[in-house]
């Protein structure tokens, strides 16, 4: 499971494919020695942001570089690292010629609303009017989301339609503008005047991969799977976008599922092949590669490993694919699935990539530590292998290793000086990111956030560090700062930053444990059982309890009807704040008419009378997947009560490859298949989600993200609403 950390802090990235046509790329990559601007251009036509991140920081970000390389680089970069490259070039680009048609399109990606983007995109075209500047700065103004946005958008569409409709080029960017207005205002991830563009195009210009991938894409978006393939698989010149491929291989092949696994595997590898001959891979690229063919061929699998280190032996990639062979023996399992044997397979993998000299992929690194630390739940590894892999790890992925060696009092003055460099670094950091965040009006406050989170961790991680060599007024400092970090507004989810992590809590009670604040670590222990824990040992904060005990009292006389006490003052807490979440003003929710994958159809109106529990998922999501489970014990508990119904929705993929996943791991709830793009009708911001609708057919509960306390947790909001119910006559709505 990912860590809590990255679940609160992760994002929707909605992906616009703005790509050349191959010949012109091919072109481009044949010059001996491109231009960075040629480089940079050819870039931004692909679409792909991880090529850009991966070839175009250090062309970009090199000192007196063109105007124009840094307007290309800043297009492709909107989150993490690259929205603060982005910001810093924008920054500069505005001191130094404010008035440049570069850096006026540049500017239209951080505007602070629609109408500020239009004005800046048409002022720059206005200074230059080649066609890489109007299409550089729609693309700005499409990251705009808004009611307001899209009428504008359109508006200036019409504006500009001569020029967009001269080439195939300009008639994509216009279909994507129009499939961006479809989202919008009809929630549709297609569009039928986009696709008749997209059409217009490829006719004029049958090598636009462009024009190809909006044409991919729009087809997904109508679940036409196999129109999808016979488009992407018939296209007369190599296609350079790893983001089609990507799709080709995540999105296309995955819910073909006639052609079985050999069939789907054959073709992934032929056309994973058919790119790595031509160019490096992305370690994202073997990301989405390793694992999706695995699923259908170890052995296919396995040779694309090799071919990818063989070909490219010192890359990112062969860091990924060095990683996803670590992992092989899992197949589609979990750690907490796998044998004794295999666990011991991956650590020793793991270890021996965190030694490989010269690591640059994050991704890679990333991916190592996380299964490393999460390892730690599953089996024995000694502190002298965690503390080499911590000495190993980027800077950025150490955390979770220092606070698992604090936890067993290993190596604790090194730990110390290395949380130590962590916070300066951070500091630092913050104040560079400062001083251009007020460019950003839409992503500083996450960006703001994410500082304070990850200082916070760091503060945390050297306070419990503290706390273990008894150097308590050390670590009262260090913890104080996290709860003031963390004690703000959480960004995904409902209550503080504070609410949802785990370890600072654990450690606050820890602190007042040992000041004898007896009553301050009962409460900050109760906050932390309340968090969520997703691996299958004893939950950390019930060792805080047991140990507060013995401080308080001096023996464990009483702990187990303590202890009794401490689990229903948790289920209490837990009850109340979920059943606060109540829905003010519940609406009915939208109507439906949708049909299971054994065909029968179930419609909203077949739901009155009745509480509903309607659960949005796919087997594409990993935490979707870890709750299942518990998702088809909670329909066990309520499969024969009439008063009570379970659905699922699943979003984004085939009936059939449901119904196999549905067969092989022998679930039996019902499950609904998304039809009439009504997932994206109702706005779901995140998977799972899972809707709680009365016998009026009012949501009044809704609930984001998965837990393994699905049972409990839900029963509470089903019981609470058979409740409301109880006392009013049938009919009457409950407020």
């Amino acid at each position: 499971m990912p860590s809590s950390r990255k679940m609160r802090f992760a994002t929707l990235l909605l992906l616009t494919f703005v790509l050349v046509p191959s010949a012109q790329f091919a072109q481009i990559a044949a010059t001996s020695q491109p231009t960075p601007e040629q480089r940079l251009r050819a870039l931004f036509y692909l679409g792909d942001p991880d090529v850009m991140e991966r070839d175009g920081e250090a062309v970009a970000t090199k000192k007196n570089t063109s105007l124009e390389t840094r307007a290309w680089y800043v297009s492709q970069q909107q989150y993490g690292k690259g929205l603060f490259n982005a910001l810093t070039l924008v920054d500069g680009m505005k001191k130094e010629a404010p008035d440049d048609a570069w850096t006026l399109a540049a500017r239209t990606y951080f505007a602070s609303d629609i109408e500020q983007a239009i004005s800046l995109c048409e002022k720059a075209t206005a200074k230059d009017s080649r066609d890489d500047i109007l299409f550089l700065c729609t693309k700005g103004m499409m990251s705009q989301q808004s009611a307001t946005a899209a009428e504008l958008l359109r508006k200036f569409l019409d504006r500009h339609r001569a020029k967009f409709e001269a080439s195939a080029q300009g008639l994509a960017e216009e279909a994507d503008v129009l499939r961006q207005l479809n989202r919008i205002a009809e929630h549709k991830e297609y569009s039928d005047e986009a696709a008749e563009i997209y059409e217009r195009a490829l006719k004029l210009e049958p090598g636009n991969v462009r024009a190809l991938a909006g044409k991919v894409d729009d087809l997904l978006g109508r679940k036409k799977y196999k129109e999808a393939a016979d488009v992407y698989e018939k296209f007369p010149v190599p296609i350079e976008s790893h983001s089609l491929h990507q799709m080709y291989w995540h999105d296309i092949l995955p819910n073909l599922i006639e052609l079985g696994d050999e069939g789907q595997a054959k073709r992934m590898e032929a056309d994973a092949r058919s790119l790595i001959d031509r160019q490096e891979p992305t370690d994202q690229d073997v990301q989405y590669l390793v694992m999706d063919l695995r699923k259908c061929s170890a052995v296919r699998a396995d040779a694309i490993t090799d071919l990818i280190e063989k070909r490219y032996p010192d890359s990112k990639a062969s860091e990924m694919a060095m990683v996803m062979r670590s992992l092989a023996k899992l197949g589609d399992h979990e750690l907490e699935e796998a044998s004794a044997e295999v666990r011991s397979e991956i650590a020793d993998k793991l270890f021996e990539f965190l030694k490989r000299a010269g690591r640059t992929s994050e991704s890679a690194d990333e991916s190592a530590t996380e299964y490393l630390d999460e390892l730690t739940h599953y089996m024995e590894i000694s502190s002298e292998r965690l503390f080499e892999a911590a000495k190993l790890a980027m800077p950025e992925h150490k955390l979770d290793l220092v606070r698992t060696l604090a936890d067993r009092k290993a190596h604790l003055l090194e730990l110390e000086e290395l949380a130590s460099e962590q916070i300066e670094a951070q500091v630092r950091e913050a104040g560079a990111k400062s001083a251009v965040w007020h460019y950003d009006g839409r992503y500083a406050a996450m960006e703001v956030k994410q500082s304070w989170a990850t200082l916070a961790d760091w503060e945390d991680a050297l306070g419990r560090i503290y706390l273990q060599q008894g150097r308590i007024k050390e670590a009262e400092p260090k913890l104080f700062t996290a709860e003031k970090l963390l004690d703000v507004e959480s960004e995904y989810d409902p209550g503080t930053m504070l609410d949802q992590d785990l370890d600072t809590l654990l450690d606050l009670g820890r602190l007042n444990t040992a000041k004898g604040n007896y009553s301050q670590a009962e409460e900050y222990l109760g906050r932390a059982m309340s968090v969520e824990y997703y691996y299958p040992d004893e939950h950390p904060a019930i060792a805080g309890y047991k140990d507060f005990y013995l401080r308080q009292y001096g023996n464990d006389q009483g702990l187990d009807q303590y202890m009794s006490v401490a689990y229903e003052k948790d289920r209490t807490r837990r009850k109340n704040l979920i059943l606060k979440e109540r829905i003010a003003q519940a609406k009915p929710i939208p109507p439906f008419k949708l049909t299971t994958i054994e065909g029968k159809t179930i419609s909203s109106e077949e739901l009155k009378g009745k509480i509903a529990v309607i659960n949005f998922w796919g087997t594409w999501c990993g935490p979707c997947v870890y709750e299942v489970p518990e998702m088809q014990k909670f329909y066990n508990k309520y499969k024969d009560n009439p008063n009570v119904v379970f659905l699922t929705i699943d979003s984004k993929e085939g009936t059939e490859q449901v119904k196999k996943f549905m067969a092989e791991k022998k679930y039996t709830f019902p499950v609904l298949k998304e039809g009439d793009d009504y997932v994206n009708q109702v706005s779901i911001s995140g998977y799972p989600t899972t809707w709680f609708v009365d016998r009026d057919g009012n949501k009044v509960f809704e609930k984001t993200g998965s837990s393994r306390r699905v049972v409990e947790e839900f029963s509470w909001r089903v019981e609470a609403m058979m409740e409301m119910a109880a006392g009013k006559p049938e009919g009457v709505k409950v407020q």
